[in-house]
């Protein structure tokens, strides 16, 4: 029964020998005409591709050239225009100038591509300034032109304005890049490219011999009606003489020239075509039979293993199925693996014995970049810092060393182009290959680390609102009581006499400290914005230099302020501004040897329309720099017990956000500190509150 069935299969392989052979005898029996045809029409279609991707490139060159006419059209002045035109320019790579010109020839605005470092754009200038006052002789609604390198066009359109001013706006366009795909057409042996423009010129890319051919002003026949045709917009098929194409230097043989039309929405007609050697077709059908030739010997030697492979693989079918479970198991389990992975937050990387990281989950992908697995560490970390860099080596080492799990917790590190905090893990494999060596788990914590201090900072402002209260319980009364008799004492002293006046101050003071109280009070609750008005920050500064006056005579501390004329009026309230003075020249005070300085400058914010710029400077000793993250924490100071209390710079920084202002400070040990406050102007308050 075996024998049986062995014989059948080897006639029945016997039968699809002779069934194949007479199917290639019949392939290889066909004429070279239908070779040629099939040839011509898989040309057509390249160039039927070609063609459509160059009106493509075209219509969007003339779109955005009408596009640039209409924003020129509705600019109001040349500098608007010279704006929207590098704006232009800037998004396009391959457009290099634009300029806009009026019927005198004069240029009224001027666009280049920044990225044009090798381009002239003055020797351009004249070209298109020819190429405007040929647009405005034209009848065409859109013109080009080569200039003097061929591998520039400028594209020009008229404009006609709201006020009947006639304008032209000359685009220069890169055409290479346009052009440079058309040549895979040419990239076969035997195969040359022709691309026309609206005016029947050969345009970049062009094969230099067939450029030739179209500057010539004599022509063979084939060559004269392929140049025509194409100039029409014709689609078709000229052959060329294997004399004609001698004389031309296109080669020895016949050529085949395939052509079609780029028909340009406003702009005319463009063609491109391709011609080829018909050695091609021949060495296609010798191509042909050698396949043929060389399918059958292998459908036959297919026939003969298969025979020779049916006799065993029955043997075989068991063994296999068991091996394909056991391959679906192990499947199974890797895509478990990888889904597991890939959907945790953590980012998960695999290190290789050299240091190469050859896998990565979803996570570390998408902090890392896809290109980075197959890179070194060092360069899949190229964002990093070199401190971060280098302690995530150091890290990786004592892994391997020690052979188990080593970690960095809330590290502050900077390894994907910005600083956060991050728990790094290094995991070496107990069974190690080279290629997965161990593994390296980075958790960001960087939003778990800012709630944490936020918790801490609402601690801390639980606990001022307390103190607060009680502050504001227990001297509010006695203030009331100070306040009262030195009222009663100023209304039984003589009015403009000494006694009168420091009553006064007194009265003043105690009330700002009751504000002060208050305003303590409402630290701790909801901030809300502060009743502002006209503040003259001149005379506040002169207010604070007065209060300040016994203090820096006794400290020994100069005092200057260095404002600009004409500084605008502050939206503010004038206490809450005169405490932010205070505290800050105080702090600059303290922290001042004897014979130190302190600076007050005021400037208009610069980049910043409607805000007033207030440095107060120092010559003192500076913050260390582990304590200047701490600066506007609640009871958070570097003086001494009893010297002060640790709210001043708090309270500031409140005030400072209920009055939509900033502050940033910048310090150095041993050379000083600067304290930068920017505040909002009442006009730009105005105006925010009208918008």
């Amino acid at each position: 029964m075996t024998q049986r069935r062995r014989t059948l299969r080897l006639v029945a392989a016997a039968l699809a020998l002779v069934a194949i052979g007479a199917v290639a005898m019949r392939a290889i029996g066909r004429s070279l005409d239908e070779v040629a045809r099939e040839f011509t029409e898989a040309e057509m279609a390249q160039v039927d591709d070609a063609a459509n991707t160059l009106r493509e490139h075209l219509d969007d060159i003339i779109e955005d050239l009408q596009f640039a006419a209409q924003l020129v059209r509705v600019g109001t002045n040349p500098s608007d225009a010279t704006r929207e035109l590098s704006a232009l320019l800037t998004v396009v790579k391959h457009y290099r100038i634009a300029n806009v010109y009026d019927e005198e020839g004069r240029r009224i605005a001027h666009a280049v591509d920044p990225r044009a470092t090798h381009l002239d754009a003055q020797a351009l200038d004249p070209e298109m300034a020819r190429a405007a006052k040929q647009a405005f002789l034209s009848s065409e609604q859109i013109t080009s032109w080569t200039v003097n390198d061929e591998s520039y066009r400028v594209f020009t359109i008229v404009i006609n304005t709201a006020t009947g001013r006639r304008l032209a706006l000359a685009l220069v366009v890169d055409m290479l890049p346009l052009v440079q795909p058309l040549r895979l057409l040419a990239a076969t042996p035997g195969s040359s490219l022709l691309v026309l423009g609206p005016h029947g010129h050969a345009l970049p890319g062009s094969d230099r011999m067939l450029a030739a051919v179209v500057a010539d002003a004599v022509h063979g026949a084939g060559a004269r009606t392929l140049i025509l045709q194409m100039r029409e917009g014709a689609r078709g098929t000229v052959v060329i003489s294997a004399e004609e194409a001698r004389n031309h230097r296109l080669g020895s043989a016949e050529q085949i020239a395939v052509f079609a039309p780029a028909k340009v929405t406003s702009h005319g007609v463009w063609s491109i075509a391709k011609v080829s050697s018909s050695d091609r077709i021949h060495r296609v059908e010798r191509s042909l039979l050698v396949r043929w030739a060389l399918g059958a010997t292998g459908v036959f030697a297919v026939l003969v293993a298969i025979a020779i492979y049916l006799s065993w693989t029955s043997r075989r079918a068991l063994a296999m199925r068991e091996r394909l479970r056991h391959a679906e198991e192990l499947a199974h389990a890797h895509e478990k693996i990888e889904k597991v992975l890939d959907h945790i937050p953590s980012g998960v990387a695999i290190v290789s014995a050299d240091d190469r990281v050859t896998a990565a989950n979803q996570a570390m992908s998408a902090w890392l970049g896809q290109a980075a697995v197959g890179a070194t560490l060092r360069a899949t970390f190229a964002r990093a810092d070199g401190a971060s860099r280098d302690q995530l080596v150091v890290l990786i080492a004592e892994a391997r060393r020690a052979g188990n799990v080593r970690r960095l917790q809330a590290a502050r590190l900077q390894l994907f182009g910005h600083e956060g905090r991050y728990n790094v893990y290094a995991v070496p494999l107990a069974a190690r290959v080279r290629e997965a060596e161990l593994l390296i788990v980075i958790e960001d914590v960087t939003e778990v680390d800012a709630l944490s201090r936020q918790l801490v900072q609402a601690e801390k402002l639980s606990t001022v609102g307390v103190l607060a209260a009680g502050i504001a319980h227990e001297i509010g009364t006695p203030l009331s009581v100070v306040r009262g008799r030195a009222e009663h004492l100023r209304e039984k002293s003589p009015p403009d006499t000494p006694t009168s006046a420091s009553l006064a101050i007194i009265i003043d003071q105690i009330d700002y400290v009751t504000r002060t109280v208050r305003q303590l009070l409402d630290f701790s609750r909801q901030p809300r914005p502060a009743a502002t008005r006209d503040v003259d920050l001149a005379q506040t500064i002169t207010h604070v230099r007065e209060l300040l006056r016994l203090e820096l005579v006794r400290r020994r501390v100069t005092l200057n302020a260095a404002l600009s004329p004409s500084l605008p009026p502050l939206a503010a309230d004038p206490d809450s501004l005169q405490q932010v003075l205070v505290n800050l020249v105080m702090n600059a005070i303290d922290a001042c040897r004897e014979g130190g300085s302190v600076l007050v400058e005021a400037t208009a914010a610069s980049g910043e329309p409607g805000k007033v710029r207030i440095a107060v400077v120092d010559d003192g000793c500076g913050i260390a720099e582990e304590h200047r993250s701490q600066v506007f924490d609640p009871f958070f100071t570097t003086k001494k017990r009893g010297k002060g209390t640790g709210m001043g710079l708090t309270v500031v920084a409140q005030i400072v956000r209920d009055h939509g202002a900033t502050i940033t400070i910048d310090s150095s040990t041993n050379v000083g500190t600067r304290v930068v406050v920017t505040w909002p102007t009442m006009s730009a308050t105005s105006e925010r509150h009208v918008a």
